[in-house]
């Protein structure tokens, strides 16, 4: 992405360069249509950073306090990362606007299904959309509460699982 980025700079320093200094050889058509791929040209440049701003998770960490039981999904980045969830029963659904290695998807799983109220976990990555859909399995014998909220700086997911009292 760096190349191509670089090479869309270099292009479009050239075009601003020959709008400036040759000017005077060119034809009203031909500085217009110059002018008119120039902004083409800065405008790709800066659409293409919108793209390679992408979060990764980078580590899921568990913490047990009493009967709750805390799960946080750290990413790469400062900015607080998006996600809705679908909850049916005993399967809460989590889509992160982020990327996650495919060889780190196995060892996050064993963490996972170390903790009290989540019998299975899943990770599925969306490359093409920049999402991963994290599916925890709750344990059907026992009715789970949960809480889940993002928090920026250092950017997380933070779900919070207890038994419930109803």
């Amino acid at each position: 992405m760096t190349t191509v980025l670089s090479q869309l700079h270099k292009n479009y320093t050239v075009h601003l360069f020959m709008i400036s200094f040759t000017s005077y050889q060119l034809s009203w058509e031909e500085r217009l249509n110059m002018l008119v791929r120039s902004i083409i040209l800065l405008s790709l440049v800066l659409s293409s950073f919108c793209f390679v701003s992408a979060l990764e998770i980078t580590n899921v960490r568990v913490a047990r306090d009493g009967q709750k039981q805390r799960i946080v999904i750290d990413f790469d980045g400062q900015k607080e990362p998006s996600f809705y969830i679908k909850k049916s029963k005993g399967e809460i659904s989590i889509t992160v606007e982020a990327n996650l290695n495919p060889q780190r998807a196995l060892e996050f799983k064993k963490v996972l299904q170390k903790t009290r109220y989540i019998d299975d976990a899943n990770f599925t990555i969306l490359s093409k959309e920049g999402e991963t859909i994290i599916t925890l399995l709750t344990n059907p014998k026992e009715k789970v509460a949960d809480e889940i909220f993002s928090l920026p700086s250092p950017a997380r997911v933070v779900i919070d699982l207890e038994k419930a009292q109803y």
